[in-house]
């Protein structure tokens, strides 16, 4: 008689011990699961991130832009340019929100004339944007830019030189990102 006491305590603790394992299961694959879908968000954040990136080196990689900036605005007055489709990776879409010269370097006040910005602009603002609709990721970048134009006698060149693009420099002042 002792031993059918025995055997039937040893199986309820050892579906105790089963309810318990099967519990510890789970909370793993919740964790896991979690886990997954925080890389995922930090994969789809970085993504979005590198897009902007590369939407403001094609930008500053064509001074063109700058030296002929009246040409690329629209009948809005706002800056647009063609986008390459491989620049941003896919499912995320990009834009340039605004691109314009500066009156000093605060960034503070944008001339409300565009068509005033040439070369002689030292100061410009580039604002994009980067958005990913599958998975919400979303970022604004606004980039401060510094213009410097080196003159033929500065280079020691002679004057005729002047529509040369290598004596055009752009350079980063201030960023951040939203």
């Amino acid at each position: 008689m002792k031993s059918d006491r025995q055997n039937g305590s040893i199986m309820v603790l050892t579906l105790v011990m089963l309810v318990f394992l099967e519990l510890i299961a789970v909370t793993v694959v919740s964790s896991a699961n979690i886990s997954s879908y925080v890389l995922r968000n930090y994969e789809s954040t970085v993504a979005v991130e590198r897009g902007a990136d590369n939407l403001i080196n094609y930008l500053l990689g064509n001074k063109d832009y700058f030296i002929h900036y009246s040409a690329y605005l629209n009948a809005d007055g706002e800056f647009e340019v063609p986008i390459p489709d491989d620049l941003i990776a896919k499912p995320a879409t990009g834009k340039i929100s605004s691109f314009k010269c500066l009156h000093h370097s605060t960034g503070a006040e944008g001339i409300p004339d565009s068509r005033v910005c040439n070369l002689n602009s030292q100061y410009w603002q580039l604002i994009v944007e980067v958005d990913n609709l599958q998975t919400g990721a979303n970022t604004k970048v606004v980039q401060g830019l510094r213009l410097t134009v080196e003159t033929p006698s500065e280079r020691g060149g002679p004057e005729d030189q002047v529509g040369d693009l290598a004596y055009i420099k752009v350079q980063g002042t201030w960023w951040y990102a939203q």
